[in-house]
């Protein structure tokens, strides 16, 4: 938040939109965000989009706007924010911290190998060096279609010597149970996942409720 015009160590917000246009849809998501960071960019921005879109280009929209540092994001099959429910549309969490620290990854072929997978999405990431003192927790994006979550998170949790909490959810088609896809920036998959490392100076907390 921002408290009489200083910075404090986080600053979340959040965009949506029901903009039927894929380039449309995603230059109002990138608009929405670089102006409530007032054109600072943010570290990471979590994407959640409709199949109706062709979700490359919504993509590429965004990080043109924003000019994210770290995107990721999946289909969906219903979007929400606390301000909006729906079907058909996209929306997105912006965080700006310096408290916060981000890294990125994707495995691909979960369906066929999760140890390679579930190497590659850890691969960059930066917890549990020599020296450090930090929480580590992780976002895990699945293509739910592919399956084998359990399995991957218990890759995961081997690769990472237990050090982080994962928590996440499966990718959606909107209930059509074709083509569920994960992304990295303008970088799309399909029986693939996606994390996101948040290192962090204090516990995250997280809950589940459906």
């Amino acid at each position: 938040p921002m408290n009489g015009g200083n910075f404090r160590k986080t600053q979340r917000v959040v965009a949506y939109t029901a903009t039927e246009d894929s380039r449309e849809a995603g230059l109002s998501l990138g608009d929405q965000i670089n102006t409530r960071l007032e054109g600072i960019p943010p570290d990471a921005v979590i994407l959640f989009v409709s199949p109706r879109y062709d979700a490359a280009a919504l993509v590429a929209c965004v990080v043109e706007r924003c000019k994210a540092r770290i995107i990721i994001g999946c289909s969906s099959a219903g979007e929400f924010t606390s301000e909006m429910h729906g079907d058909g549309q996209a929306c997105a969490i912006a965080i700006r911290s310096s408290s916060l620290q981000f890294a990125v990854g994707i495995g691909r072929g979960i369906s066929e190998d999760r140890r390679k997978a579930g190497a590659d999405m850890v691969r960059n990431f930066r917890c549990g060096q020599e020296g450090s003192n930090e929480y580590c927790s992780a976002l895990i994006l699945t293509d739910a279609l592919a399956g084998h979550a359990d399995e991957l998170i218990e890759e995961l949790t081997l690769k990472t010597g237990g050090s982080h909490q994962f928590f996440g959810g499966g990718a959606g088609d909107d209930a059509n149970f074709r083509r569920t896809q994960v992304f990295v920036g303008n970088e799309l998959a399909s029986d693939a996942a996606v994390a996101l490392e948040i290192v962090s100076e204090k516990p995250i907390g997280i809950g589940v409720r459906h």
